[in-house]
């Protein structure tokens, strides 16, 4: 996106603060946004992705102490503030969203403010701690309908009530596992 911006043949992307290094090297001014509203049949709707960062450590790691020092280094004040002011984040440490390094630096985009404002109406694009395990158990029924097997795809319905089944089976999984009253 970024050479047909530089270019004027794109004048707005829809972007998070991973841009935001790319885009400082373009050569003209510009700023930030949030989304704007969308009116549907008389509501109001706006909503934004938020992606996380995750730092995991691995459960039989020799050097745990390390490493969750390590983790605590990268979520830390510190690093979260360098990721930010560089545009590589938006941060998620309350301190430096709402510092005036942060919201001020001088540098592009001036309107930072719109990444944290964003915050108030983002829907997380990881809503469900196995989503990635519901992922995997997808695939197979995909593969069936998107390329086929033996031969023949499945239809969408077909494949849609398999999907069901396995993602019914896997929250039942999730919330036997972690107390939680089974799905109705």
């Amino acid at each position: 996106m970024l050479p047909m911006f530089e270019a004027g043949r794109v004048a707005m992307h829809a972007a998070s603060g991973y841009a935001i290094e790319s885009f400082r090297k373009v050569q003209f001014d510009w700023d930030v946004v949030s989304f704007p509203w969308f009116d549907f049949e008389g509501r109001r709707y706006r909503a934004t992705g938020l992606w996380e960062e995750e730092f995991a450590i691995l459960w039989d790691t020799d050097v745990p102490e390390k490493a969750w020092r390590f983790a605590r280094w990268c979520a830390g004040p510190e690093m979260v503030r360098w990721a930010a002011l560089d545009g590589h984040i938006v941060p998620g440490r309350i301190d430096v969203a709402s510092s005036d390094a942060y919201l001020h630096s001088g540098r592009r985009p001036e309107n930072m403010r719109a990444f944290t404002d964003s915050l108030s109406f983002a829907v997380s694009i990881y809503p469900h701690p196995w989503l990635k395990r519901i992922g995997i158990d997808f695939d197979p029924v995909l593969d069936q309908y998107l390329i086929g097997t033996e031969g023949r795809r499945i239809t969408a319905a077909e494949a849609l009530i398999q999907l069901q089944q396995i993602l019914q089976g896997v929250l039942d999984e999730y919330n036997a596992e972690h107390g939680e009253s089974p799905a109705n």
